[in-house]
């Protein structure tokens, strides 16, 4: 029987994942708050697979584009640890790594729709960069590369799935 014990890390703003703490509370699994090495949770009975959490594709693409340094290190430092990282993204309409290339980027969409109306003299005072977001085909290839260089996973469910997807992860023994 697997342990009912989820240990979540202390860095993670309490009711950040409010979703997970229902979740748990439904299923009969005891959230303690620790400090972990990598990511948000694991168990601990075994912390050889930890799974950090993305509220969906804008944070992945903040991590990756904004805070890329500081996310390079914590996934060289889960490597060096020997720790399975798994990226949980909370993204309903991606099932798989490659559906990030349909991906709507917000910041994107907004690039473009400023812009646009530059061009037409409009909007002049809302300060825009002077090119525009990645594209999500690029975010991807980041995410593939990630994977490839540290052997992280990106793994997508629902905010309504949170909470039993981390179980899951935690619970296949790293496969």
């Amino acid at each position: 029987m697997p342990p009912t014990v989820l240990l979540e890390d202390t860095r993670n703003p309490a009711q950040k994942h409010r979703n997970v703490h229902e979740w748990a509370q439904e299923n009969g699994v005891t959230i303690i708050r620790t400090k972990l090495l990598v990511g948000d949770y694991t168990l601990p009975t075994d912390q050889s697979t930890c799974i950090d959490t993305k509220y969906g594709l804008a944070e992945v693409y903040s991590n990756l584009v904004q805070e890329h340094e500081r996310f390079r290190r914590e996934l060289e430092l889960a490597m060096q640890a020997g720790v399975k990282l798994i990226v949980l993204v909370e993204e309903a309409d991606v099932k798989e790594l490659a559906d990030v290339a349909h991906w709507k980027n917000p910041r994107r969409e907004r690039w473009f729709r400023i812009h646009a109306a530059h061009k037409a003299g409009k909007l002049l005072k809302v300060p825009i960069s002077k090119v525009p977001p990645l594209a999500s085909d690029r975010l991807l290839k980041m995410m593939e590369t990630m994977a490839e260089r540290y052997g992280v996973s990106w793994k997508f469910c629902g905010k309504d799935a949170t909470g039993a997807a981390i179980w899951e992860l935690l619970n296949q023994n790293g496969d």
